[in-house]
This record gives C-alpha cells, structure tokens and sequence, in this order.
C-alpha cells in the first residue's frame, strides 16, 4: 500500500504538470507510466524552460530508445545547472515511484519555487511577510496549514478582501474548500491540491501549491 505521501504528491505533482502541459494539450493521467517515454518530459521542460530540445525521438517504441530520449531530458537539467543525484533515465523507465517524485520536485525547485536557497526558509519568511498583518504566522508547511488559517489569510493577502476572516467558519474543510476555489477564480491559482490534503499535508505538495501564490501578479502589474 502506498503511503499517504506518496499519494498527495501524485496528485500535487501530476496536476503541477498538467497546469503548463495544457499549452501543448498534453495530459499526464499517471505520472508513474506517461514518463516513460521521455516525450512528456521533453515537452514540460520545453516549456518551463521556454528553450527548445532536440536530438530525442518523436516516437520511440524500445526501451532502449525511451532511454535514450529520457536520457536527453536529464542531460537538459544538467546543463541548466540542475543536480540530479541517483537519477537515471532506466528508473524512469520502469517506473520507480521515488525516483520519479525526486525528478519532479528537482525540476519543482529550479523553475517553479523562485526562493533563494535555502528554499524553505526563504519561502517561510515571504509567507509570513503576507501573514502579518493577519496576526499568523507559520513555521513549516505541515501542522500549521491544518486549520486552514493560514491558506485563507494568504489567499486573501494577495487581493485583500476577497477572503476576509469574517467570512470564515469553524469547519476547516470548508474554510479550506473556500480559499481553493476562490484562489483559483480570483487570482488564477490552479488547484493542484484539495482539501482532504490538508488533513496531514505533505511539506513539498504544499510548497509546490504555495508557490503559485508567490508568482501572483495584481492586474495593475501586469499591464
């Protein structure tokens, strides 16, 4: 049986994909298999890396070629100044569940997280800058997104008045639901996370949602 882990990072990560993969019309449905190939992952790096890659096969068929074409992708990230540690083109090709989520979360931290190393405690610190005059503060990205507080004041940090405390109620969940989908409706935030998430959350499913957060531009700067 999978761990708790595993699965919410599935789904944080799967659905982190699919939000720029949707340029391409591409979808990953099993982040485990539709790798496998290298094709996906060319394409996803294509985009964030908006640099072309050349050289793969557009339809490999043998393993050996699949390799060859994974191996090209993690070749790219090298060369971009990624450092892929016990990470081979073969694991990918069979499908090894954690060598797959360290693969993701490797290139999650060079295009996604724009937070000076340490990462962590840089991305803490910006968030709560945003807390602050909510009266919150936050020291990981575990126990103390549970009550959904946190998510809420955030949220309405961004476009204050969109989520106001007085609007909250004493369900979590709902209180959890409601920043989701008002993330995603006012501020364009896709919900790559969901609200039984936050029951336990996962340290690096939350990171990678609160990232987005961090990529927020008002209209006003935007134009």
């Amino acid at each position: 049986m999978e761990s708790r882990w595993i699965k919410d990072q599935l789904k944080a990560f799967t659905n982190w994909c699919n939000h720029y993969l949707s340029e391409r019309m591409l979808k990953i449905e099993d982040l485990t298999t539709d790798l496998s190939n290298g094709i996906i992952l060319i394409n996803l790096l294509e985009i964030l890396s908006d640099k072309n890659i050349s050289g793969y096969i557009k339809k490999p068929s043998l393993k050996l070629q699949k390799i060859q074409n994974l191996s090209i992708a993690l070749n790219f990230l090298k060369n971009e100044g990624v450092k892929l540690v016990g990470i081979s083109g073969e694991d990918i090709v069979d499908g090894n569940i954690y060598i797959i989520l360290g693969a993701m979360w490797t290139i999650i931290l060079k295009y996604h997280l724009c937070f000076d190393n340490p990462v962590k405690s840089n991305m803490l610190s910006w968030v709560n800058h945003q807390l602050e005059p909510y009266n919150i503060s936050v020291s990981n990205f575990t126990k103390d997104w549970e009550s959904g507080r946190a998510l809420c004041a955030l949220t309405d940090s961004l476009k204050p008045g969109i989520l106001p405390p007085s609007s909250l109620s004493e369900d979590r969940f709902k209180d959890i639901t409601k920043a989701l989908n008002i993330a995603q409706e006012q501020l364009n935030i896709p919900k790559i996370v969901f609200d039984e998430q936050f029951a336990e959350p996962d340290e690096l499913s939350i990171m990678t949602y609160i990232g987005f957060f961090k990529h927020f531009k008002p209209q006003s700067e935007k134009e």
